[in-house]
């Protein structure tokens, strides 16, 4: 029998980050600032994988200074709307900036802690390899929740969780599994290209499928809503949902499943064998859901709660964020009751609080029980700015007219006067309009924002100046490039 040999590195890490989402990728940041030896592991085939997995285009649900690390701007076309594309070019930058190590398609089997030297376990592409390491943080908390199908032979419906591209349901007919904004989501992307759905609920409406426009998307495509159904049985050619007693036969040439997130029990496994979590906290997490989630089956059962009160019944992990305890440190959704509003920001506070926690620049007393209400009061206050990176970056002035793979021409030379009239609008759209000019002018790509600021000094302030950099990034008419010796 051939079997794949284990590879295990002698070199020991200061730090192994689990997970390479907007949390993982924040640790690390924070790592390497600290100059820390530290590496990530990702078991999806690229960093930001769950973000990868969203439709194409994806206009998302938080601005965009809620994915930015550390005050980094987060350039994009609209500060507000920011898209799927623009926050994977934000961390592709990121990664490249600052010289980010991550070691994608490596999934974690398992964990030793001996002499006080974490043993990782992970299983690769080439087999089984064994990463080592002082520091563990786990910052991946969650995956997708699976639906088992007795699928009989022959069967034509294809099913699937992932989707990205309209392309991949063309001419089919598609039904999608799923309430939540996901499973929406990927509804709406369906039908905006004249697609028809059939949507399945486990449960009731939710507030998105009340939204008018929504409504008038599923009328004008000949979509449709089924609600609370009980039974999903895949036939050759259809599938037949049962829904309060009765059964719908649909013609389905594509099932795509998206009923939400589970905490991983491998994670859960992991923790309860290092001895960082107890029982009774592991079996909170275990059923935990989201505060999205409670909300909603609150508002059906006519008890609505407040955010504050999910925060103080959420289960408090504060001795395990704040101890360190066999040098497992822990970060992101677990911790913090989030929302599809600011979840994100908050997953990133917490790797950078975390870190700063290990290199003992944090004390722990500042940090209050129960963890997930401090969070949710004090997360907007406890976001701070790096002003050292920030100041060392380069703006530029964009030289295209969209950030896909294009041949970077001047505005003046290849779109002509009516790019040049463009440009201007947008300059008059923002704030302090002179000083505006002055930035562009000086953007060009040579000198930092620390420079741009020193050059300005007696006219401007240098809060109106970042502020209005930050107008001008959120405009799409800069972007930045990273310190001259990053590299």
């Amino acid at each position: 029998m051939n079997r794949r040999k284990r590879a295990t590195q002698t070199h020991v890490y200061d730090t192994v980050v689990v997970g390479a989402g907007p949390t993982g990728i924040a640790a690390l940041y924070r790592l390497a600032k600290y100059g820390v030896d530290a590496i990530c592991i990702e078991q999806g085939d690229s960093p930001l994988a769950s973000i990868v997995d969203y439709p194409e285009g994806l206009v998302l649900s938080s601005p965009a200074d809620h994915y930015q690390l550390a005050g980094i701007p987060l350039d994009c076309r609209n500060g507000e709307t920011p898209t799927r594309e623009d926050v994977l070019f934000y961390y592709s930058r990121i990664i490249n900036s600052f010289n980010l190590r991550i070691l994608s398609a490596h999934r974690l089997v398992d964990v030793r802690y001996v002499r006080k030297i974490h043993a990782i376990s992970c299983q690769t592409q080439n087999g089984l390899m064994t990463l080592r390491c002082r520091n563990l943080l786990f910052t991946s908390w969650f995956e997708r929740k699976k639906l088992k199908f007795s699928i009989p032979r022959g069967s034509l419906v294809r099913i699937t969780d992932r989707f990205s591209n309209a392309i991949q349901a063309a001419g089919k007919t598609v039904v999608i599994v799923g309430g939540g904004l996901s499973a929406t989501e990927i509804a709406t992307y369906l039908m905006m290209s004249g697609q028809s759905v059939t949507i399945l609920l486990r449960s009731q409406q939710r507030s998105h499928h009340l939204n008018p426009d929504f409504i008038k998307l599923l009328n004008a495509t000949h979509s449709r809503l089924i609600l609370e159904v009980r039974k999903i049985e895949i036939l050759r050619a259809s599938i037949r949902a049962t829904s309060a007693g009765e059964e719908h036969e649909i013609k389905c040439d594509l099932l795509i499943v998206r009923i939400g997130q589970t905490v991983s029990p491998l994670i859960l496994k992991t923790l309860k064998k290092l001895t960082i979590l107890n029982g009774e906290k592991l079996r909170a997490l275990a059923s935990l859901s989201t505060a999205d989630n409670i909300q909603h089956h609150s508002r059906l059962a006519k008890t609505d709660v407040s955010a504050e009160a999910i925060a103080n019944k959420w289960p408090d992990l504060f001795e395990a964020f704040t101890s360190g305890k066999k040098n497992v440190w822990i970060a992101g959704g677990i911790l913090h009751i989030g929302s599809s509003a600011a979840g994100v920001m908050v997953s990133i506070l917490t790797a950078l609080i975390s870190v700063d926690i290990m290199m003992n620049k944090v004390a722990p007393g500042k940090i209050a029980r129960p963890l997930p209400l401090f969070l949710y009061e004090n997360y907007k206050k406890l976001m701070k700015f790096d002003q050292q990176d920030v100041g060392d970056l380069r703006p530029l002035l964009v030289k295209s007219v969209t950030r896909s793979l294009v041949p970077l021409t001047g505005l003046e030379t290849t779109f002509g006067v009516e790019s040049a009239l463009a440009t201007q609008k947008k300059i008059k759209a923002t704030r302090a309009h002179t000083l505006a000019e002055h930035l562009i002018e000086l953007s060009t790509g040579s000198n930092t924002i620390a420079e741009v600021v020193t050059k300005l000094k007696g006219k401007f302030t240098s809060d109106q100046i970042v502020i209005e950099f930050y107008q001008l990034f959120y405009s799409d008419i800069l972007t930045w490039l990273p310190a001259n010796n990053r590299r």
